[in-house]
């Protein structure tokens, strides 16, 4: 038999949790939501990503034809300004010419103005390019206080300068293939001028000839 329910049955009651009810909706929102979802997906992915190739691809072309034309025009004058500098050019000039205004008793810097840098040598280069000339060579140079050589090439021409502790040319010394020929000069002087070492010629050998 049932026990009827008194007032602290009913309280038990109030106090315990009440479950929300469900809201169902109705098939018109769920049609609705998919479709407003999808179309955004389709807008964002249709249009960025060639907004983003294009840029790029433009860019690139911008990029390419600035260093074109930079290596083009600025880097092709900046070569020539230097090649036309006479004594700044890139290799010597032993022209017959330039020798000729390069002296004896001038100092080394104005030489090199003029036909261009040279490169330090030691004693021993010079003897073995000068073969027999080299005895007379060194004792005239070491009478005229020459300490250290600088060489100098120019296609089959090969120039020696010795300079005393001033840095003053008291001596010069070059060797020439020409005509199947092998010639070798020298020169010791006051004033003198070096064009001569390309004039008179002075044959120790042929080809095979030392």
């Amino acid at each position: 038999m049932a026990r009827p329910r008194d007032d602290d049955d009913w309280d038990d009651d109030d106090d315990r949790p009440r479950r929300k009810k469900r809201r169902y909706h109705d098939d018109d929102d769920y049609d609705d939501r998919p479709s407003r979802r999808r179309s955004v997906v389709r807008d964002q992915g249709g249009v960025s990503p060639v907004i983003f190739i294009v840029g790029g691809l433009v860019l690139l072309g911008l990029i390419g034809g600035g260093i074109g034309i930079y290596f083009a025009f600025f880097r092709g004058d900046s070569k020539n300004s230097k090649s036309d500098g006479g004594g700044s050019s890139a290799g010597p000039s032993l022209t017959a010419d330039k020798l000729a205004k390069c002296k004896t008793d001038m100092p080394l810097a104005d030489i090199e103005a003029i036909i261009g840098k040279g490169e330090p040598c030691n004693e021993r280069e010079v003897q073995q390019t000068m073969d027999r000339t080299w005895n007379s060579l060194k004792n005239s140079a070491a009478l005229v206080g020459v300490v250290k050589w600088s060489r100098w090439k120019d296609g089959g021409v090969t120039l020696f300068i010795g300079v005393d502790g001033r840095n003053v040319a008291r001596a010069a010394a070059s060797y020439r293939e020409a005509g199947g020929g092998r010639y070798r000069q020298s020169l010791v002087g006051v004033n003198t001028s070096l064009d001569g070492l390309l004039g008179g010629q002075i044959n120790l050998g042929g080809p095979g000839g030392g």
